[in-house]
């Protein structure tokens, strides 16, 4: 891929908006699933500290 032939073409917004459109679900389903780990583990942890 040939950075020259990238840069000669312009960006257009729709093509920007499609961009949003793809990335967001993916960057929402990665932080949901961290949020959800950590929340995972928070829960474990105070489990185990009321339990000993």
């Amino acid at each position: 891929m040939r950075e020259e032939s990238f840069h000669r073409r312009p960006r257009r917004l729709s093509d920007r908006l499609l961009e949003l459109v793809v990335l967001l679900p993916v960057v929402l389903w990665h932080v949901g699933r961290a949020l959800f780990g950590i929340a995972i583990g928070l829960l474990v942890v105070l489990l185990l500290l009321h339990g000993s």
